[in-house]
C-alpha cells in the first residue's frame, strides 16, 4: 500500500505541475479521473484548484472512488482534511491530499482502507 500512495502521490504532483506549466489562468480548478491501470482496475479521481499567481494550490488525488464519492467533489472547492477523510472512508482504497505552496508539493494527509 506504501507503494500505492506513493503512485498517487507522483501521479497528482504531476497533475499540479501540468496545470502550472500549461494554464493561462491565473486561478483554475479541475477535476479528471485518470486510468493507472488498462481495464479500470486502477483508476484515480483528481480534484483540486491551482493559484499560478500565488504559486499554490490543493489537490486531492482519490483511488477508486465510488460514484457516490466522484459526484461529491467539486473542482475548485476547499475541503478540510478532517471532512474529507470522514468522506472517503469506506468509499475508496486510498485518498491523498497534497498541498503545493512555492510550486513545491507535499503530502497534507492520507487515508487508507483497512484491509478485510
Amino acid at each position: 500500500m506504501v507503494d500505492q500512495i506513493q503512485q498517487m502521490k507522483d501521479v497528482v504532483t504531476g497533475v499540479i505541475n501540468g496545470v502550472f506549466i500549461t494554464t493561462g489562468k491565473s486561478d483554475v480548478g479541475f477535476k479528471k479521473m485518470i486510468e493507472l491501470e488498462r481495464g479500470g482496475g486502477k483508476n484515480l479521481l483528481v480534484v483540486g484548484s491551482i493559484h499560478r499567481d500565488y504559486d499554490d494550490g490543493c489537490c486531492i488525488g482519490v483511488l477508486n472512488p465510488d460514484d457516490e464519492l466522484a459526484e461529491w467533489f467539486i473542482s475548485g472547492a476547499g475541503y478540510p482534511s478532517a471532512v474529507i477523510k470522514e468522506r472517503v472512508a469506506g468509499h475508496c482504497k486510498a485518498m491523498v491530499i497534497m498541498h503545493c505552496t512555492g510550486r513545491r508539493t507535499f503530502l497534507a494527509s492520507s487515508y487508507r482502507a483497512r484491509a478485510k
